[in-house]
């Protein structure tokens, strides 16, 4: 996934081509399949309120990390408002070419590129947003998330969505008890989730203004997962590409584009 501090390394794991092949087994369950339909709930709220603080419709869509293509099916039904049928680009991004290669057997219907998220390869401006799901909850520091979010806020033209797990909930509790007897025997412990003040406060500090929070599962003290969303810094205008390079920057693997 990139250059990252020490204690990030919990994200290399989806590299391995058995976690990749396995990763989907979560979502197959009753429980999963539920865990899934509210995620996707939460992003439709999150993309309507986005598309309405910009005053237009999301034609071009980064989804990274896209993973196995978990919402390949979401996107591929989701159509641009005020414009008939006619869907909107997406582009999936992911740092691991396993869990590519995995959307690519499940037929994920949309262009697909490896990339790090740390520094992506599309220029500044290229999509009109950028949907960031289960990845930020694998990051521990604070200055590696604000990192990720000003490299998502520099390709978004218009504005960023992206997931947090906070804190202030029974469970957030519980892993940050298990952190303090972590330390208390000298062990590293579980990665501690930022409260929900701190989740806005990243946001800010990445430069974009917060348009909304959308709850995952309710009420939000419960469920530990929102959907943050943001305006870009600058709604800048489409940035004027050469016919070589396209919205894609020199950094991307095209072997991992979809056939």
């Amino acid at each position: 996934m990139g250059s990252l501090p020490p204690r990030e390394g919990r994200l290399e794991v989806y590299a391995q081509a058995e976690i990749a092949r396995t990763y989907d087994r979560r979502w197959s369950q009753a429980r999963g399949r539920r865990r899934d339909l509210r995620k996707q709930r939460a992003l439709a709220k999150a993309l309507e309120s986005l598309e309405g603080a910009l005053g237009r419709p999301l034609g071009t869509i980064l989804d990274a990390p896209c993973g196995t293509g978990r919402f390949g099916a979401f996107w591929s039904a989701r159509k641009l408002p005020m414009e008939g049928s006619r869907a909107a680009l997406v582009l999936g991004l992911d740092g691991s070419l396993p869990m590519l290669h995995q959307a690519q057997a499940k037929a994920w219907g949309h262009p697909l590129a490896a990339g790090d998220l740390a520094r992506l390869p599309l220029v500044s401006g290229a999509v009109d947003v950028v949907v960031c799901i289960r990845f930020m909850h694998l990051v521990r520091s604070s200055a590696a998330r604000v990192e990720f979010l000003r490299e998502a806020a520099r390709v978004a033209g218009g504005g960023v969505i992206v997931d947090y797990r906070h804190g202030e909930t029974p469970r957030g509790v519980g892993r940050r008890l298990r952190g303090i007897l972590a330390r208390w025997f000298g062990q590293e412990g579980p990665r501690i989730w930022p409260g929900r003040a701190q989740a806005l406060a990243e946001v800010q500090e990445a430069g974009m203004g917060l348009v909304g929070v959308v709850p995952v599962r309710r009420p939000w003290w419960i469920g530990d997962k929102l959907l943050l969303v943001a305006r870009a810094p600058s709604l800048m205008a489409p940035p004027t590409l050469g016919p070589e390079r396209g919205i894609l920057g020199s950094n991307t693997n095209s072997g991992a584009d979809s056939p």
